[in-house]
């Protein structure tokens, strides 16, 4: 099973900001780029879901304006449902870093 550490570092000024360093794989960048371009990418990481819902919520995202062509979709439903399912996040994990 793959364990997933998410690494959040906070920045300390007036408000906290947060970089999340997404696990290597096929369409990491493509994540950051599409995902990362309107919301950051803390909202990825901790909403974990099925890969019917990850795929709903990409094509959701598509028809307000994400520009994805249908294979780049699969590739991002693809590497979200490897990392970013309820049985593949570790909350107590994720709480501690940081």
């Amino acid at each position: 099973m793959i364990r997933l550490i998410v690494l959040v570092l906070v920045a300390v000024g007036s408000a906290a900001a947060q970089e999340v360093i997404l696990p290597e794989g096929k369409a990491k960048a493509l994540v950051e780029s599409s995902c990362g371009e309107c919301h950051g990418l803390d909202q990825v990481v901790s909403n974990p879901m099925s890969a019917d819902k990850w795929r709903a919520t990409v094509t959701k995202m598509v028809k307000k304006g994400a520009t994805l062509s249908p294979e780049q979709i699969d590739s991002v439903v693809e590497y979200l449902s490897v990392y970013f399912t309820p049985d593949k996040i570790n909350r107590s994990e994720e709480r501690r870093v940081g």
